[in-house]
């Protein structure tokens, strides 16, 4: 007998980023794999799981190996985030090959900048068949993905407007998609108990067109809310959560007449469930990283936390390090380059990956003081700090009031006048331009040292021996 009304059950996440290994504040595949059994055991059938993006590019097991848990997990479609990019299109275009036949692959708002053509394998949208019912996905990526990305790794590429692709998509799918979802790695972040953001914003773009359910990602935080008569999810950031939304299609009506949705937490212990096959991935992806996992350098003596706001001790931390090991006067860093902390207890290598994602050489130059007070002020512009949010730095102590630098001193209180010049090192991301920088960034000559980040890092931490989460008052923000 076939049912009149269908259910059909939607679990998303993004932002995942392989994190296979359990601890304190991550529930790891396992986990992972159980919260998401417990919705499709109940309707194995009518079950799509779906990735908003942000995957492939961690730091130790990468690529292949984050694909091929993927597909274990059983992803239905995978749309690109904006780190997908991250090792250029040599790397990006031979995982996406490798995957496309087993997990489709979307992104219908990036192009190849000379052909005008998507990326390589991959689509604007898919349309699976449930029950008898068809769901076209949509896929698209941040608009602002050029420049979050390292420059020469996103310079033959180019985005286009999200909204006018899911436009042109919606048209495409008007009659061969019973539901359409959009499923996007565009964020949101929440000011004033208030979400704002880009996500917010295409939800009132895409009004009016025929969209049952805009999933987000990117940022952290999760979203189970209507924004301008759409249903509107976003949730993962390393599996911490799972949002689980059902879905009743009417078949006489032609339409989705309910919504329910919820938010599941991987991190319970009633997902900590052994299952051969998960397990057995798990040991086999981790063994050849026995140790960054397990050599000890240093001791953080409480959470030492990032704060991607305004000054933490985990970002003091990190440009404390670079400027050290560069010797320069002056370091700065994105704040979300960083995960959400250092836990307390031994740090090893695996701990530092874990709370400074990328891994690259730094940068040398100099920068007068004016060009540092028009670097605040850039990224503190609400359109840029939108998506990136702040910086974190050392070696000088700054004050802002209503998004301009209101006092630039040295560490010792001495005045930065903005003819002054200092030496500065940075990221090789931030140098390129990273973040909406490039009008300060490409304005000088930057010099590549051979030595990693986290090589610096991990050096100074072992001259300290031991760290805790105090601040020192380097960044003061009256108001934003």
């Amino acid at each position: 007998m076939v049912e009149d009304i269908v259910r059909i059950d939607i679990l998303n996440h993004a932002d995942y980023c392989g994190e296979f290994r359990k601890d304190s504040y991550i529930p790891g595949l396992r986990k992972f794999y159980q919260a998401i059994e417990s919705v499709r055991k109940n309707n194995p059938e009518a079950t799509l799981l779906l990735d908003a993006g942000d995957e492939i590019n961690r730091l130790l097991w990468y690529g292949k190996d984050v694909l091929d848990g993927m597909e274990l997990i059983g992803t239905d479609a995978w749309t690109l985030g904006n780190h997908e990019f991250d090792r250029g299109r040599k790397s990006l275009e031979d995982n996406i090959e490798y995957i496309c036949d087993k997990i489709p692959v979307l992104c219908a708002n990036i192009v190849e900048r000379k052909t005008g053509k998507l990326v390589k394998n991959v689509r604007p949208h898919v349309i699976l068949e449930r029950k008898g019912v068809r769901i076209g996905i949509i896929g698209v990526t941040t608009e602002y993905t050029e420049k979050m990305v390292t420059y020469p790794n996103f310079a033959d590429y180019e985005t286009t407007d999200a909204c006018q692709a899911i436009k042109e998509n919606c048209d495409l799918l008007k009659d061969k998609a019973d539901i359409i979802i959009v499923l996007a790695h565009i964020g949101a972040f929440k000011k004033d108990n208030k979400q704002q953001g880009e996500l917010i914003e295409l939800a009132e773009k895409i009004a009016d067109l025929p969209v049952d359910l805009l999933i987000g990602g990117h940022t952290n935080g999760d979203i189970t809310e209507r924004y301008s008569g759409i249903l509107v999810n976003k949730g993962g950031f390393s599996g911490k959560s799972l949002i689980h939304t059902a879905l009743y299609y009417d078949r006489n009506r032609g339409k989705v007449v309910r919504d329910e949705s919820e938010v599941i937490y991987p991190l319970e212990e009633r997902y900590d469930i052994p299952d051969e096959r998960v397990d057995g991935f798990v040991s086999k992806v981790l063994a050849p990283f026995d140790r960054e996992i397990n050599e000890v350098f240093a001791k953080a003596t409480e959470d030492i936390i990032m704060d991607y706001n305004g000054e933490s001790a985990q970002g003091n931390l990190f440009a404390d390090a670079v400027r050290w090991k560069a010797g320069t006067d002056f370091s700065y860093f994105n704040t979300t380059s960083c995960g959400p902390r250092i836990p307390k207890g031994d740090i090893t290598r695996y701990i530092i990956q874990q709370a400074i994602y990328f891994n690259e050489p730094f940068c040398t130059s100099t920068i007068t003081g004016k060009e540092i007070r028009e670097l605040f002020e850039t990224v503190l512009d609400p359109k840029i700090y939108s998506k990136n949010m702040n910086l974190y730095f050392s070696g000088i102590r700054v004050t802002v009031e209503k998004g301009k630098v209101v006092s630039l001193t040295r560490e010792d209180g001495s005045e930065i006048a903005d003819d002054d010049a200092l030496t500065v090192a940075t990221s090789e991301y931030m140098a390129s331009g990273g973040n909406d920088t490039r009008k300060i960034a490409n304005g000088r000559n930057w010099t590549s040292s051979s030595i990693l980040i986290h090589d610096a890092i991990r050096e100074y931490l072992t001259m300290k021996g031991q760290i805790d989460n105090s601040v020192d008052g380097r960044y003061r923000i009256i108001s934003r």
